[in-house]
């Protein structure tokens, strides 16, 4: 019997799927984050699945996973239902198939990241940690902060200047901290793959922990581990929605939910509300990538831009063309978090030096110190 859950469209979603696992195989393409997710809500609701599946041989690591069968897809079984598990791939799963001979009807995708956020707010089930987040409300009611990017135009002496300031920084910024003895007050890691990368030991999340008042990180990522770690007070999770089609809402209680759009700078932004800032300072943030993916689709490559990050710290290039820089989509964001601002008595000034973002109204970063 499937177990009843709060969300009223996955449970009408699961029901149906349990009742085709009483006459079908059920399969779950893709062994990732978002596969095994799925793999854990189905168990969790006690729906039956005969196993997964990969494109390639040279994907299948080992031939089961978390107890069940990994077929390669030349071998799949064509009588199943397949639930497709990524987005970013989504077509390419469908067309591979199909070519196998699999009726479309028998494939389960989801135009958009609705779903699978369902999903893993029901297997995670952050609530309680979440509602911690609630001490923030209004912390800092009529100050400024600035929220610093890691654009290549961000100098050491700009984090000099920034001492004694309320400063919130993101993902790799911890790489300049033998280089100044400046320390920002929050920190926050957004993205999933980076996160699993710059944090793989409790060690370095816990020197981050060490070095600012608190940090902030998404339910889905690999710190989700340390929820109850006493030794970590101080690391906070938020309750994510991927909204990449669109343009976002913006969030006016981060402690329930905040909105993702491809910046973690967005996420920064809507903290920066809620704590009750009044002048949002943005530095860094240059808005100006090597290559970038428009909404068609397209790739546009500048060879003239040598970086997309800071020089003082790993300038990480992605391979994947899913995951360039959305410039397009980022912009629907910003325009979002310009909006909601407006209409609520904040300023967002832009003090990055250059750079192309120029939806927020441009300060001088120098002047504001003199």
């Amino acid at each position: 019997m499937v177990r009843l859950t709060s969300n009223k469209v996955l449970q009408s979603f699961l029901l149906r799927l349990s009742k085709i696992s009483h006459f079908h195989q059920i399969f779950i393409y893709g062994i990732g984050s978002f596969g095994t997710f799925w793999a854990r809500c189905l168990i969790k609701h006690n729906i039956k699945f005969d196993g997964f599946i990969e494109t390639s041989i040279n994907d299948i690591e080992n031939e089961t996973y978390m107890g069940k069968k990994v077929y390669c897809i030349s071998d799949i079984p064509l009588t199943g239902w397949f639930l497709i598990s990524s987005l970013r791939y989504k077509d390419e799963m469908v067309k591979n198939l199909m070519s196998r001979g699999v009726p479309e009807e028998r494939i389960i995708s989801f135009p958009d990241y609705t779903m699978i956020c369902d999903v893993i707010v029901d297997v995670l089930e952050p609530q309680q940690y979440s509602a911690k987040i609630r001490r923030f409300k209004n912390i800092h009611q009529g100050e400024r902060c600035f929220i610093i990017g890691n654009g290549p135009s961000l100098q050491i002496k700009d984090l000099e200047n920034l001492r004694g300031s309320i400063t919130m920084c993101c993902n790799n910024m911890f790489q300049v901290f033998d280089k100044t003895a400046w320390r920002p007050t929050y920190y926050f890691v957004s993205d999933l793959d980076l996160s699993k990368k710059l944090f793989p030991k409790k060690a370095n999340i816990a020197f981050l922990c060490s070095c600012c008042k608190a940090v902030f990180t998404g339910i889905w990522g690999n710190l989700y581990q340390y929820r109850d770690d006493p030794n970590l007070s101080n690391l906070y999770f938020f309750t994510e929605r991927l909204l990449w089609d669109d343009r976002p809402p913006f969030s006016e209680d981060v402690s329930e939910v905040t909105y993702g759009c491809y910046t973690v700078i967005y996420n920064m932004l809507q903290f920066a509300a809620y704590m009750g800032f009044r002048e949002i300072f943005l530095i860094g943030v240059d808005h100006n990538f090597t290559s970038i993916v428009r909404d068609d689709g397209s790739v546009l490559k500048f060879n003239q831009i040598e970086r997309n990050h800071a020089e003082f710290m790993d300038d990480h290039q992605p391979e994947d063309i899913v995951k360039f820089p959305h410039v397009e989509k980022m912009e629907k964001a910003y325009l979002a978090a310009r909006d909601y601002a407006q209409a609520n008595g904040i300023k967002i000034y832009n003090a990055t030096r250059g750079g192309k973002l120029e939806i927020f109204e441009r300060v001088d970063f120098d002047r504001l110190f003199q």
